[in-house]
């Protein structure tokens, strides 16, 4: 097994702060397997407490569900999604072909440059 960040967990590395809070390192992250041989693996290095998703994130002052639910796209009745024979050649495009800007803008872009590293390499 190969880990790429200084932390075992990969994106699912938590930690216990002081006030008794647990914070996800790489923002809310869940382990799922459907294989026990796997699942067997994986408990070999660590305890896994149950958890039932349910993860808001705080945008402009009010909090929202994440992932982006469908009740968003009611606050842009105005935008259709572009039609392109073009394949998108990276996340962006493709969430943008998907998404209104500004939800992108807003609840996405920030999260997943966070989520991959590439926000802040400190934290």
């Amino acid at each position: 097994m190969l880990e790429r960040r200084a932390h075992i967990g990969c994106n699912v590395h938590d930690s216990l702060h002081a006030s008794g809070v647990r914070v996800h390192t790489c923002g809310p992250h869940c382990f799922r397997c459907g294989s026990p041989r796997i699942w067997e693996f994986a408990n070999r290095f660590s305890a896994f407490r149950p958890y039932e998703t349910q993860v808001k994130i705080l945008v402009g002052g009010i909090y929202e569900d994440w992932p982006v639910h469908e009740r968003i796209f009611k606050w842009y009745p105005d935008w259709h999604p572009p039609k392109s024979a073009q394949r998108p050649r990276n996340f962006e495009e493709a969430c943008l072909r998907k998404l209104p800007p500004q939800v992108y803008r807003t609840m996405v872009k920030d999260y997943t440059r966070r989520q991959y590293g590439e926000w802040n390499r400190n934290s």
